[in-house]
């Protein structure tokens, strides 16, 4: 198997909670074990999961500002052929942003992934609760949307001779796209392709933000229902048993109910 082959396994994000996985275009710096204890600490991990989707709206803004700008670009490009040198350095940066936003996403596939994972193991019977709505896996989700990336990104971008390796590095990934634009119709080409790649990129976004949403939402009404049985639990003792103190170690008291 091939090194780069590497980077397209989303379950290295998935499930390396305690280690940071190598570095490749896909992935990103993964925060360790000091991260996810404190989060357990402050009971914070459905904040971090509407942090996470707060990040994918912002993307999805931009991805669809840049569409917008190739869009633009292509009604240039058919008016005059090659686009001016400056456009074309314009474009060929934006597109490099454009690479390094789709490995942010896949990062933060698999960090919410990974909050998931915490989120049953810290709450206990939280997993049987999603088992019991529809047995939703908010895990498989991830790994499925990861994978639909990374095939449609490859997928696309054979039309203009650019492969999985080329992705490796900033420099060839650069020059394989100006190489391709050393033409008219190469430059048209290249212009509906990079197009393409981010339409199919925001409705990917649009969908991991919406699983992300609904993994809040989920998280939010668990916790609130342990609380509201807390409640009746003590209510109860207090009235048929006052004068017992409440020594249960069961309860992870205060849980704190995040809107």
């Amino acid at each position: 198997m091939k090194k780069i082959s590497k980077i397209w396994l989303c379950a290295t994000v998935m499930f390396s909670l305690y280690s940071t996985p190598a570095k490749a275009w896909i992935f990103g710096d993964f925060d360790g074990a000091t991260e996810w204890t404190q989060l357990l600490n402050n009971a914070e991990l459905v904040s971090q999961t509407l942090k996470m989707s707060k990040e994918l709206e912002m993307q999805i803004k931009q991805f669809q500002k840049w569409q917008r700008e190739i869009e633009s670009l292509k009604m240039l490009a058919q008016n005059i052929g090659k686009l001016p040198d400056d456009m074309q350095d314009k474009f060929l940066n934006m597109a490099l942003h454009m690479k390094k936003e789709i490995e942010r996403g896949a990062v933060i596939a698999g960090k919410v992934s990974a909050v998931d994972k915490r989120f049953k193991q810290y709450f206990k019977g939280y997993d049987n609760y999603l088992k019991n709505l529809n047995n939703i896996d908010f895990e498989s989700e991830y790994r499925n949307i990861c994978q639909t990336t990374r095939d449609t990104t490859l997928n696309t971008l054979k039309a203009i001779s650019i492969q999985e390796e080329d992705l490796e590095n900033d420099r060839v990934y650069m020059s394989k796209l100006k190489d391709a634009m050393s033409s008219a119709d190469g430059t048209e080409a290249t212009l509906k392709v990079t197009n393409d790649l981010v339409y199919h990129q925001t409705l990917e976004l649009q969908k991991l933000r919406q699983t992300v949403m609904t993994q809040a939402k989920m998280q939010t009404e668990w916790i609130a229902k342990q609380n509201e049985d807390k409640a009746i639990r003590d209510a109860t003792r207090k009235k048929f048993y006052p004068s017992i103190e409440d020594t249960s170690s069961d309860d992870k008291s205060p849980i704190r109910y995040i809107h």
